[in-house]
């Protein structure tokens, strides 16, 4: 993972990968809407469900609305890590 800054307000994408609980079926659909309303059509096919989260392309200073939002939704988030910038 590659160190950034919060001050990037740019509209470069990054990997971004969110370990969240789920506690039951309808907590995955909860969290797939969540993540899903912060990216356009062609990247919300390309989020990748993992064992214990999703890993998505997105812009860097959204990483703190998305979390905000999952937690409102009651959705625990246990890690978020930025990887590198998508070409």
């Amino acid at each position: 993972m590659n160190n950034g800054t919060p001050q990037d307000y740019s509209d470069d994408l990054y990997l971004v990968y969110f370990e969240v609980a789920h506690a039951q079926e309808t907590s995955q659909d909860a969290t797939l809407d969540v993540l899903t309303s912060f990216l356009n059509d062609k990247s919300a096919d390309q989020i990748v469900h993992l064992e214990h989260g999703y890993q998505m392309a997105m812009p860097m200073q959204t990483i703190p609305d998305v979390v905000r939002h999952l937690t409102e939704k009651n959705i625990a988030v246990y890690q978020v890590r930025r990887g590198k910038r998508v070409e």
